[in-house]
């Protein structure tokens, strides 16, 4: 069982920014699709360490502070897998108020 982090950030062709590198300890983020049309971004699914949900939080934190995105869904998924939304979503985070529950 493991954590994952989806978030929106920003592509290369929108404003010049590309994803954040991933950390040996923290996973290294994962563009689980294509953006579908200009200004989208690039969805990410990244693996977020922690052996529980306030591990998980503080390393996912440490992945947002090196993106643009202003929220975040954190998901709990048993089956590791790598498909947008799989497990169970236990956290958002927006960058103005923090996390809070789904």
């Amino acid at each position: 069982m493991g954590f994952y982090l989806e978030y929106t950030e920003a592509t290369a062709k929108e404003d010049g920014f590309a994803l954040p590198p991933g950390d040996a300890h923290a996973g290294d983020p994962l563009p689980v699709r294509a953006p579908s049309g200009t200004g989208q971004g690039m969805p990410v699914r990244a693996s977020v360490p922690g052996a529980n949900l306030e591990g998980a939080k503080t390393e996912a934190e440490q992945i947002l502070s090196r993106s643009r995105t202003a929220e975040a869904r954190l998901f709990e998924d048993p089956d590791d897998s790598a498909s947008t939304g799989s497990g169970m979503l236990v956290a958002r985070f927006n960058r103005d108020t923090g996390w809070a529950r789904p």
